[in-house]
């Protein structure tokens, strides 16, 4: 659910006799996670974020997704459906692990062969929400990633950017290309 404007979260028909496990999250915060909650030990309690980026997708926290002439292969929010092609891996079968939730940001995500649901003549952006300055003097931007480039006519030339903007000049950060087996690859880098 989605609090009111002061924060305020009212949980209506939830069973008593269960447990659940909660995520709060907010744009510009650390998200939490907790297992095993008891619907009654949230009642009256304050839950406090700590200011810092993060985002596993478990919450919609507003990245806009852009098409830019492709068809298919359009940016999802979801949990992810495997394709491989000759036996190897090309999409994931799964979020990446030690992320919570089990949803991400793919492009495509129809299943079936590796080659029905990716991303055809054209681009597809991804751009998060702004971001705030934290008063940090240095910033540093952690993910993970999972890139496949294979199969299909050559010259096999599609790539991953990532760029990062302040709103007057843009510059590109990473340039990933795909080499070997595709897999949930951690990255980072300061701006």
């Amino acid at each position: 659910t989605t609090s009111s404007a002061d924060g305020n979260v009212s949980l209506n028909e939830v069973a008593t006799t269960a447990s659940y496990k909660m995520y709060v999250a907010q744009w510009g915060y650390q998200t939490i996670s907790e297992d095993n909650i008891d619907p009654i030990d949230l009642v009256g309690r304050t839950i406090r974020l700590t200011r810092r980026y993060m985002d596993d997708f478990v919450t919609d926290e507003g990245w806009e997704a852009t098409n830019v002439g492709a068809s298919p292969g359009f940016w999802v929010r979801e949990t992810p459906i495997g394709t491989s092609f000759s036996s190897v891996p090309v999409n994931p079968g799964a979020d990446a692990e030690g992320d919570f939730g089990t949803e991400a940001y793919i492009t495509g995500n129809g299943g079936g062969g590796a080659g029905n649901d990716d991303v055809d003549g054209g681009t597809v952006i991804l751009t998060s929400p702004m971001f705030q300055d934290l008063g940090l003097s240095d910033l540093k931007v952690s993910y993970q990633y999972w890139f496949a480039n294979d199969g299909g006519d050559p010259p096999l030339n599609d790539n991953l950017v990532i760029k990062v903007s302040n709103g007057r000049e843009t510059v590109v950060a990473r340039i990933y290309e795909a080499n070997g087996d595709a897999s949930w690859t951690t990255d980072s880098f300061l701006i």
